[in-house]
């Protein structure tokens, strides 16, 4: 049964993260995913315990972790995406640094004073692409574009700044705090460089996403083996039915 529901669960996360990724789905899509998880896991569980008599008590068993262990992490996650550097600097970047594109991108962004800066960030891509999460490309602030320049502005008259103009943002140093604000990488990127900015946060994005996906597996391991273990901790209370004896 466990290894069952692990298999379930590794192909339902990629398929949701597929999806999440691609259809860009907002966070409450995490509550549907978590949904969709329990009526797999219940289902399960439930054809586990099918000839014994207590159903109830599996559904319950199947409820409870994945509410008390895997939903808290979708909520930390969401409120704390720092927790996904660890994994999304070290096992996303593993798998991002295959492409030779993604590199290029980043040393296409360099700015043509820092040669120097170029062969080391060939030599060792993760100096400079880990400095930025997607936190950075989606932090709507008061800046824009103007005549190849950046300028300041009014907040009201941006009412929904692009990702690039976030980072451009960030680029000023303006008084506001902003995530960013303090990153002096982004002095070494053609940050008006849209097309190239845009190819950078899809590297970035996808990095995390793995990071996520690796969240999701080690929760749910630990989630899977705790309703494992109070299913199999209960009494069976299935009825042996006696052999009708002949009569001679």
């Amino acid at each position: 049964m466990i290894t069952f529901s692990i298999g379930v669960f590794f192909w339902l996360s990629i398929f949701y993260l597929f999806l999440k990724n691609k259809f860009k789905f907002q966070p409450f899509a995490d509550l549907g995913f978590l949904c969709i998880v329990v009526f797999f896991m219940c289902s399960i569980n439930m054809t586990t315990m099918r000839e014994c008599n207590t159903p109830g008590m599996a559904i319950l068993y199947t409820i409870l972790p994945w509410m008390l262990m895997f939903a808290p992490m979708l909520v930390a996650l969401y409120y704390m995406p720092s927790w996904k550097a660890p994994f999304s600097n070290t096992i996303g970047y593993f798998f991002v640094s295959f492409k030779k594109e993604n590199v290029n991108t980043l040393i296409q962004l360099l700015k043509d004073q820092t040669e120097d800066c170029k062969a080391r960030i060939l030599a060792s891509p993760w100096i400079l692409l880990n400095q930025f999460t997607s936190t950075d490309f989606d932090t709507v602030k008061t800046s824009t574009l103007k005549g190849g320049g950046i300028t300041n502005v009014v907040h009201s008259e941006i009412p929904e700044a692009t990702a690039v103009e976030a980072v451009v943002a960030t680029a000023i140093y303006d008084a506001e705090p902003v995530s960013m604000s303090k990153n002096i990488y982004l002095d070494w990127l053609h940050v008006e460089d849209t097309e190239k900015m845009q190819k950078l946060k899809e590297i970035i994005q996808m990095k995390e996403l793995i990071a996520t996906w690796i969240w999701y597996m080690l929760i749910a391991l630990i989630t899977i083996s705790t309703s494992y273990t109070l299913i199999m901790n209960q009494s069976c209370a299935k009825k042996i039915k006696k052999p009708v004896q002949s009569k001679k």
